[in-house]
């Protein structure tokens, strides 16, 4: 390990024993924020699918690269906390219903790098802002994993916090 990662790492934890959960959680945003840009994190897009990636098809977006099928817009216009946003996707009557909240692999895939404010492909409605998946953020009860599309960050968020929704539907990416 060179100096200034040695540096860092030592930064890091000295910062981490004084720290509150919510600086906690914040840093974490942040390192996630920075490692889902940097060249390791690529392996969570899907592979490059020949033609045009995204198919709209009413209110929904058929993703050929994933097979997975979502809501092109937000499943409400309010911010909300989680299990209303999980609710609401599991209640989604649009187009047959079968919807669910996506988990935090599948809602990676729609964040586009090379776009801010959203970092979304245009074809979506989409907040610069957070959106909830279904996958527990592991170092805290009570929190998920969520991206934030200004720039495609992930990290974890409390339950209790207001974040948009968009449901998808089909099997597991």
């Amino acid at each position: 390990m060179n100096t200034l990662s040695s540096e860092l790492r030592l930064t890091i934890v000295k910062h981490l024993e004084i720290a509150d959960r919510k600086d906690i959680v914040a840093i974490a945003a942040a390192l996630c924020a920075n490692e889902a840009s940097a060249e390791s994190a690529r392996p969570l897009r899907p592979a490059a699918t020949p033609g045009k990636r995204f198919e709209v098809i009413g209110e929904t977006v058929r993703d050929s690269a994933t097979g997975l099928t979502w809501t092109r817009g937000n499943v409400s216009t309010e911010r909300l906390e989680w299990q209303a946003a999980k609710d609401a996707c599991e209640k989604l009557v649009l187009d047959g219903g079968g919807w669910r909240i996506p988990t935090i692999k599948e809602l990676l895939t729609l964040v586009d790098y090379e776009r801010h404010s959203p970092a979304i492909d245009p074809v979506f409605t989409c907040e610069p802002n957070w959106y909830w998946s279904s996958t527990p953020y592991a170092p805290f009860a009570g929190y998920s994993w969520s991206v934030y599309f200004y720039g495609g960050g992930a990290g974890g968020a409390h339950h209790g916090d207001g974040g948009f929704v968009r449901a998808v539907r089909g099997g597991q990416y």
